[in-house]
């Protein structure tokens, strides 16, 4: 397929109703210019316009999918941009088609031309573009380097007047950001000394904007970050620039620590990238050290710097940086993982166990750790000591909810397994323990246990969602008759109480509960339509008396009920005309009221 063949209802389908919305609105006020279609490579390239910048677009066709990139900052994909400039080349591709087609032609003309021209008149128009056009001038003097020097201080030049004054009316992230880029596509085919120097100048001058003024650009970071990969790669290919390469990467780290910018992380990682010698990473390791002294941050700085003596080769090092200061639970993690990579899982766990019982805060990684090594020997006894250790330190996966903590579950599937009912059983006894109860959990312990154990069970389940329904209750502020509370025990028991199809105890549950009411109507409201109809009617009024359409909309769905009740339940369609009579007349200002109430 080729993007002239793709349709508008693919693009809605791809984007979605609400981005389509937005990209169509740019198209219908021409936000698009500047496109262009390549038919030799079925791409397109346009540029958005936007309030505060304007943003890039490419489009092409790959493997038959559509793939598009934009340099806006939006997450999504694919964003309003690539929307609008697509729509715009299908409402227009037959003529975008055609001026590629055109521009196909007058290149191959004037490639036949220029080939018979002599080398004298191919010298005296190349002089005369370079001349002419400033960007065939650099061109033409970064492939040549006739003077290194002065085709070097001709390019810094140019990338310090990329970026006019943050205060300028004519400052743009994105203008920059393709300034910057054609420089570096114009240093390609130079040298890889001459490519360094502008790589890192290039990337020197967006870090030291972004820092001094805080700034979260995507485009500028995005040039920054592709430089700083160029220069990785250029200097892992040579050893020729030592020296420059030590005053880059203490650049870097100098930026890095002052972190007033987005993507620390990638500058750091440029840095590692960047060493190649012992020596180098020394550098890093005194720098950070330095750092570590004087921040709150210390435990960072000490993975960071284990990790450079481990990667040169330091073993000893590295391990007296991660026993230093042994606090959180990722502190102990990162100790054990040492020692598995040493290859000693013996004792890898005793520092996982003693991880366990002193680290802080986060300790899933340990805890996995240690449950997989029993779970190997087949220690199930011990995972069973793991999550009562959990249990009883509160440190369980997923705060209180024992179905999406793995110690719980590798004991469910293996009690599972083995048939083993007494296992089940007291996992069942621990879920009730501890308050984590559904009505799953209902389901699951009268499938699971036996006639005589459900029967003393199943009680205590309905007791205990009871008494934390009376605490609730007795806790809660003063009941927002128009705000559902999220869900509950009450919500947790009446869906029990629904399976059982015991209406009575159901209804008591909720009753003073609108939003389940509303819930259980259909199972409940013909032998509660007293009750309903109370409840409904009051609600009604405290929604009006609230004013607002959207409170006027819920009113009638809550009116079309009372409706029902009156007229097919109980057969009195005089009650019902006397109360919406009563309640027009009553409200008979409220326009909007009267309109949702139209088809009552």
């Amino acid at each position: 397929m080729q993007l002239h063949e793709y349709t508008e209802d693919a693009l809605l389908q791809l984007a979605g109703s609400t981005i389509y919305d937005r990209g169509y609105d740019y198209y219908l006020n021409v936000m698009v210019y500047s496109l262009n279609y390549n038919v030799d490579t079925d791409s397109i390239q346009a540029e958005v316009e936007e309030n505060y910048d304007d943003y890039e677009v490419g489009i092409s066709m790959r493997d038959d999918q559509l793939a598009a990139s934009c340099t806006c900052p939006y997450e999504g994909w694919p964003c309003k941009h690539i929307v609008a400039t697509l729509l715009t080349f299908l409402q227009h591709k037959a003529k975008y088609v055609r001026r590629a087609q055109k521009m196909n032609k007058t290149i191959s003309s004037l490639e036949k031309k220029v080939k018979a021209l002599s080398k004298d008149e191919l010298v005296t128009i190349l002089l005369a573009c370079a001349k002419n056009y400033p960007d065939v001038k650099r061109d033409l003097t970064v492939r040549l380097e006739s003077n290194k020097m002065t085709t070097f201080t001709t390019l810094k030049k140019q990338v310090a007047c990329a970026f006019p004054s943050i205060e300028s009316r004519n400052y743009s992230p994105s203008n920059i950001a393709k300034q910057l880029r054609s420089l570096i596509k114009a240093t390609a085919s130079s040298s890889p000394e001459m490519q360094i120097k502008v790589y890192w100048v290039i990337t020197d001058r967006i870090l030291q904007e972004l820092n001094n003024y805080g700034m979260d650009e995507d485009v500028l970071e995005n040039v920054a970050i592709e430089a700083m990969e160029s220069l990785v790669e250029l200097f892992s290919e040579t050893e020729q620039f030592q020296e420059g390469k030590t005053d880059i990467i203490k650049q870097l780290l100098s930026y890095y620590h002052q972190g007033n910018f987005g993507i620390t992380d990638w500058v750091y990682d440029t840095v590692v990238g960047l060493c190649s010698q012992e020596s180098d990473y020394r550098i890093v390791i005194q720098s950070l050290e330095q750092k570590a002294k004087h921040t709150s941050c210390g435990s960072y700085y000490q993975e960071l710097i284990a990790g450079l003596y481990g990667a040169i080769g330091n073993t000893e090092a590295q391990r007296k940086m991660l026993e230093q200061n042994l606090r959180s639970g990722m502190d102990y993690w990162r100790l054990a993982e040492y020692w598995l990579d040493q290859k000693n899982e013996d004792k890898a766990l005793e520092v996982a166990s003693d991880g366990l019982e002193k680290g802080e805060g986060r300790k899933i990684e340990l805890y996995d750790f240690v449950q997989q090594y029993y779970k190997k020997q087949g220690d199930y006894a011990r995972i069973f000591d793991l999550l009562q250790q959990k249990i009883t330190k509160q440190e369980l996966d997923n705060r209180n909810h024992f179905i999406h903590d793995s110690t719980y579950q590798c004991l469910w599937e293996y009690c599972s397994d083995q048939g083993d009912y007494q296992g089940l059983q007291t996992l069942l006894e621990i879920r009730l323990t501890n308050n984590d109860m559904d009505a799953d959990f209902y389901k699951q312990s009268e499938e699971i246990l036996d006639e005589n154990d459900w029967q003393t069970f199943e009680p205590r389940i309905i007791q205990n969602l009871q008494e934390r329904i009376q605490q609730q209750q007795r806790n809660r502020t003063p009941y927002l008759w128009n705000v559902p509370y999220a869900a509950n025990d009450a919500e947790i028991l009446a869906e029990i109480f629904a399976y059982k199809q015991d209406s009575e105890n159901l209804f008591e549950t909720i009753r003073h509960d609108i939003r389940l009411l509303r819930q259980y109507e259909s199972q409940l409201l013909a032998e509660y339509t007293v009750e309903y109809l109370e409840q409904y009617r009051h609600v009604i009024n405290r929604l009006i008396s609230a004013r607002g359409r959207d409170n006027y909309k819920t009113a009638a769905g809550y009116a079309r009920t009372i409706k029902h009740i009156y007229k097919t339940i109980q057969k009195t369609p005089e009650e019902w005309t006397r109360y919406i009579t009563g309640l027009r007349s009553e409200h008979k200002r409220l326009r909007a009221l009267k309109e949702e109430f139209a088809d009552l």
